[in-house]
């Protein structure tokens, strides 16, 4: 894994929580939006009316077809005015798949001076040569296909087998009428369907996320305990593997690494001293110098740790960050002299928070060192101990505090 500043420099991302939100929000809303455009369309269309001019019992535009004409007549010369008596009756038919609403049917005829004596289904007014019909409840609403029959007894000068009629009309139509119900109808049963699946799964997750956590913690007590072991047998070193996993979390967030990698890292700085279990009491604690073979005795910590993670597997890279902590950038370290990017990232890291806890912590042979010498150490092994990107960054945390020394 290569570090480049460009690389880690933190960037908000969306979670997976905020997608599901947007996504059954964003649902939600298409959903009442479509709702509005149906029931606009239904108001809008429901009381656009339409106009049908009808001669005789021709039909128009394939909607209706209406007739009216006499079905019986007679004179009537009481009033000393011979009239003619007739009942016309008026058919009026659906031609359409559609439920129509019949809101006035106007009747014309050649001659005004026309009484209207009796009618059915309906209210009638005369003006003129026109007879005005408002049909009643019963007989306005048309269904597809549909017939409606009205009617009225009218005494005039004539009797008219022929009319002009002219049908003023609106289409009742329904929700189903419109493809975007059915759009809706799949929308809701879609969305409905993912939030169910989401529960489910959101509650199986969270009882695996709980799981999780537990065995998460149970792995981090245990490789905290073993880690309490490993610095036991130094007085001196005692919590140093505990502090340099903090030292080495610190500074794989401050680069910019995700929090899974930043948790990993946490884990393999506690077992980069695991080797040293297999180290002699005495050559740890020796507060005289170092022989070559005793020196040789301490480096081998790296590889032995190496060979005791042989079998761990969970934790990917732990074996390389153990063997590789002590190697140093410029390739001059141990145990195989591998230089730069080489070194793997986890290693790199290491290597800055160990040291800098060696610098911070008393010694057998040693007090701890002051912040500004710690800094000046630091800043004088960058590109030859230590990965100059990595060396920066811990200046700059311990600089700004979020690296704490213990002259502070």
């Amino acid at each position: 894994m290569k570090v480049n500043k460009g690389i880690f420099e933190m960037k908000k991302r969306i979670t997976a929580g905020n997608v599901i939100t947007w996504f059954f929000v964003t649902g939600l809303v298409a959903i009442l939006v479509m709702l509005g455009l149906l029931a606009n369309q239904l108001n809008r269309d429901n009381k656009k009316p339409f106009v049908l001019y009808f001669k005789g019992e021709e039909e128009t535009s394939g909607l209706l077809s209406v007739s009216v004409k006499p079905s019986q007549s007679w004179r009537d010369s009481k009033t000393g005015v011979e009239l003619t008596g007739a009942e016309y009756d008026g058919i009026i038919v659906n031609k359409t798949d559609r439920n129509i609403i019949i809101d006035e049917i106007e009747i014309r005829f050649q001659l005004s001076g026309n009484k209207i004596d009796s009618f059915w289904n309906g209210e009638y007014r005369v003006e003129g040569n026109k007879v005005f019909f408002k049909p009643d409840e019963l007989v306005k609403l048309l269904s597809p296909h549909g017939v409606r029959t009205f009617g009225f007894v009218m005494y005039s000068k004539y009797l008219f087998s022929n009319s002009e009629v002219t049908v003023t009309a609106r289409f009742s139509t329904r929700p189903y009428d419109y493809p975007l119900f059915y759009v809706i109808i799949f929308a809701v049963i879609f969305w409905g369907a993912s939030l169910l699946t989401y529960t489910v799964m959101a509650v199986r997750i969270n009882a695996l996320e709980k799981m999780r956590k537990r065995d998460e913690d149970i792995i981090n007590r245990t490789m905290s305990t073993f880690a309490n072991f490993i610095d036991a047998k130094d007085e001196y070193t005692k919590g140093h593997s505990v502090r340099v996993s903090k030292y080495s979390m610190k500074l794989a967030k401050a680069i910019g690494m995700r929090e899974e990698e930043i948790k990993k890292i946490g884990y393999i700085a506690l077992m980069h001293d695991c080797g040293k279990i297999a180290t002699p009491d005495a050559i740890l604690n020796k507060p005289a110098a170092l022989s070559i073979d005793e020196r040789r005795i301490i480096e081998e910590h790296t590889t032995v740790g190496y060979k005791m993670l042989e079998d761990f597997t969970e934790i990917d890279g732990i074996r390389e960050g153990v063997l590789y902590h002590h190697e140093r950038f410029d390739g001059t370290g141990y145990p195989d002299g591998i230089k730069g990017e080489e070194i793997p990232l986890y290693a790199r890291i290491i290597c800055v928070a160990d040291a800098f806890d060696a610098m911070n912590s008393d010694r057998c042979y040693r007090q701890h060192y002051t912040k500004t010498k710690i800094l000046a150490e630091i800043r004088k092994n960058i590109g030859t101990q230590f990965d100059p990107f990595i060396a920066k960054t811990m200046m700059n945390l311990i600089e700004n505090g979020t690296v704490a020394t213990k002259d502070e």
